[in-house]
């Protein structure tokens, strides 16, 4: 399978310190909660490839553990593992969210699941051995997911949309 790799890196913000580079914030302060309040900078990798279905999707998101320069250090924490999920024009099994428009499928209508649980193992990876074995580990990942996709299309006897 050939394999597309992307990364999309969300920069920090500190909407309290009036440091948002998000669109469309409203900003700070607001007492209704819609501003982003302090984050770190999150970074998605992800693995893209094709199914016989239509394009199919892995990623892996952390926090990085870099706050904007305004953000007090005391605030400042590790970096963190989010997600390890998987995307694709058909549902692997009953009751996946569908997740509506995807930007790792073109904007195909996407369903989707994912663990956080399961994304500290890429985070661990990443800490000891770099960018190389996380790609790897999503490369395998993508492969196991397409596999599994044509099991269960052929189990059902067809596609669940």
């Amino acid at each position: 399978m050939s394999v597309e790799h992307r990364t999309h890196t969300r920069p920090p913000s500190d909407c309290p310190r009036g440091a948002c580079r998000s669109t469309g914030c409203p900003g700070y302060p607001r007492g209704d909660g819609r501003n982003h309040g302090i984050a770190s900078e999150t970074v998605t990798m992800v693995a893209v490839g094709q199914h016989h279905t239509g394009p199919i999707a892995v990623n892996f998101t952390y926090a990085t553990g870099r706050y904007h320069d305004l953000t007090p250090r005391d605030h400042w924490g590790e970096p963190m593992s989010y997600d390890l999920g998987h995307h694709s024009t058909v549902a692997l099994y009953g009751g996946v969210y569908r997740a509506g428009a995807c930007n790792w499928l073109d904007g195909a209508e996407c369903f989707y699941d994912g663990s956080g649980l399961q994304a500290d193992a890429y985070l661990n990876a990443l800490n000891r051995s770099g960018e190389a074995l996380v790609w790897k580990m999503l490369d395998d990942y993508l492969t196991e997911f397409s596999d599994r996709l044509t099991v269960a299309i052929r189990e059902i006897g067809g596609v669940l949309r």
